[in-house]
Order: structure tokens, then sequence, then C-alpha cells
């Protein structure tokens, strides 16, 4: 073989991994990789440097509007980042599962992530009800992050600085705003309005499904040339993913033993 790509029950992802990197060649392996950040960490405890050759599907990087807000926020400084997860199911386990994308989107766009603040309330039945949290980015980049599942919201990421919005909403298209609009009263609405005014719309590609094909190609140059492409998750993005999340619902006395 020459490459492996693994899509597996996260519940066996860890243990079809260890079987998998002893051969010793390129993986690209679906997020996020195991249910606590200790099954990858014993992984790379074990192996040390055979987790390099271990790339992590997280294929939203891949994004042309993410590669978009990501060069906005580094290069200004001081502004907002709302990121909000309104998932249409509110277990752990969905969090964890889909919330991750969205967590490692923020890492990736905003780095030395450093949480703050953080509150996640449960229902009686250990489902996420509401969940909070501040945190501060590379240059003073203040980040606010909520998830309020069985809304009837998009998943959303939105940049702020000097006089700019980048916003993300749903994540396949992205509208950056300059300015206001200032809209008359008219027989519909007889009020004056302030909105924000369009600058630019991108929507991605969508010939296949989104960030898929750009990732396969950076997974290829890695295979041929070991060269890390621009977006690639490498092994240590995604514990450090699953890191974040666990933190920001921690509290719940969840342990490692309840996701194996």
């Amino acid at each position: 073989f020459d490459c492996i790509v693994v899509a597996v029950d996260t519940k066996v992802t860890p243990s079809v991994l260890e079987d998998l990197i002893k051969l010793r060649i390129p993986i690209l392996i679906e997020k996020p990789v195991g249910w606590h950040p200790n099954q990858l960490t014993k992984i790379r405890d074990n192996y040390k440097e055979l987790t390099d050759n271990i790339i992590v599907a997280y294929n939203r990087r891949f994004y042309g509007g993410v590669q978009q807000i990501k060069d906005f926020i580094q290069n200004n400084e001081n502004g907002i980042i709302k990121l909000s997860i309104p998932d249409s199911i509110s277990t752990i386990r969905q969090f964890l599962v889909n919330g991750c994308h969205m967590i490692d989107l923020l890492s990736y766009i905003c780095s030395n992530l450093k949480i703050k603040y953080k509150k996640c309330v449960f229902d009686s039945g250990n489902n996420i009800r509401t969940l909070v949290a501040v945190a501060e980015g590379n240059k003073e980049w203040q980040i606010l992050i909520d998830s309020k599942p069985m809304v009837p919201a998009n998943f959303e990421i939105s940049a702020s600085t000097n006089k700019q919005v980048y916003k993300l909403k749903p994540i396949e298209i992205l509208e950056v705003f300059d300015e206001m609009k200032i809209i008359d009263p008219s027989d519909d609405v007889p009020i004056r309005r302030y909105v924000p005014k369009l600058k630019k719309q991108y929507i991605e590609e969508a010939k296949f499904k989104p960030g898929f094909l750009i990732q396969s190609e950076a997974f290829m140059k890695f295979c041929k040339h070991r060269k890390i492409s621009e977006g690639i998750a490498t092994f240590n993005d995604a514990i450090r993913t699953l890191e974040l999340c666990h933190y920001l619902i921690e509290g719940n006395n969840l342990s490692y033993e309840d996701y194996i």
C-alpha cells in the first residue's frame, strides 16, 4: 500500500489506527479520531514520530471562505470573533463529533487560543442545554463562543475589526461588510433602518462536497513529498481540538471510560 484512508465508527477508530500506524505509510483519518484526547495522546506516546504520518480529515479548513477569514484575522488585531454552534442534536456525543469541526476551525483561524471563561449547563439527561465561553487569541483578538442546541439557526463564525465584518453563515458562504446602508421608511416598513452593506460574497464550489477535493489533493502531495500543505490538520491538531472540546464541557464528570 502507498497510503490509507480511514473512515470507520469513532468508537473503533483509535484501535484501527493503532494497527495501521505500524505500516509507516501516510494515513488520512476521519475526525475526531477518538472520543477522548487521552486515546490520542496514548497513541502519540506509544508511536511518537509515526504520528507524523497521520493527516486528520477536517475538510472545512480547505474552504475558500475559511482561508479568507483566516487571512483577515491574521492581518488585523484587536477584533472580535463570534462562533455559534446551534446543533440540531443536544448530546455530548454530537458536540464532540460535529461541534469539533467548529472548535478546530477556531483554532485554525486564530492562533494561541486561550479559554478565559466557560460554562456548560446540562439537563437531567446529561444533554447540553447551553454552552458559553470567552477566549482570547493572537494579536488580542477577543472570542465569544456559544452553543444552544435545537434552535433554528445556522453554524456561524464572524470576525469584526477595522470597519469590516467577515461572516461565515453557514460556513459554506462568506459575506464581507464594510459599511452601513440606510433604508428609508416605506409603506411595508414605516421605520428608518440601518443595515450592513454587503461588499462581496463567496460561495463554496459544490461539484464535490466542499473542501473534499482540495483536501484530497493536499493528502496526495503529502503522500508523494511528505509536505504539509496549508489547511492540513495534523494528529497534534486533532488532540488539541478534543482537549478544547472536553475543556468546554468539563465539570460534568466526564471520564475517559465513557467514550471507549
